[in-house]
C-alpha cells in the first residue's frame, strides 16, 4: 500500500474494530432479551464472524515492501570485554 493511503487503511481498520466492539456485545443483548436465545446459542453465532475474518486474512495477500533499511544494527558481541563472561559468572556463584 503507499504511503498517501497508509492512513486511511489504518482508519478504516479502526472503524470496523471499534464498530465490531461496540455492536457485538448489543446484539448479543438483543438477541438475548427478544428473541429469547440461550447464551450458548450467541457463542455458536459469534464464531462465524470469527471465521470469516480468519478466512479474509488467509485470501489477502500483501505486495512486497520496496522499502529497503535505512540503518543495519549490528547485535555482535565483537565490541564487548573478554572478561564480561567470567565477571558475570563470578557474580551469580556468589550469590
Amino acid at each position: 500500500m503507499d504511503a498517501a493511503n497508509r492512513g486511511r487503511a489504518f482508519g478504516l481498520e479502526g472503524v470496523g474494530d471499534n464498530a465490531g466492539a461496540f455492536l457485538g456485545p448489543l446484539l448479543a443483548v438483543l438477541l438475548l432479551t427478544v428473541y429469547q436465545l440461550p447464551i450458548r446459542m450467541i457463542f455458536y453465532l459469534a464464531v462465524i464472524p470469527g471465521l470469516l475474518a480468519f478466512l479474509m486474512v488467509l485470501f489477502v495477500h500483501e505486495r512486497p515492501s520496496k522499502v529497503a533499511a535505512k540503518s543495519k544494527i549490528d547485535v555482535g558481541l565483537g565490541d564487548s570485554p573478554k572478561r564480561t563472561g567470567s565477571i558475570c559468572w563470578r557474580r551469580r556463584s556468589l550469590g
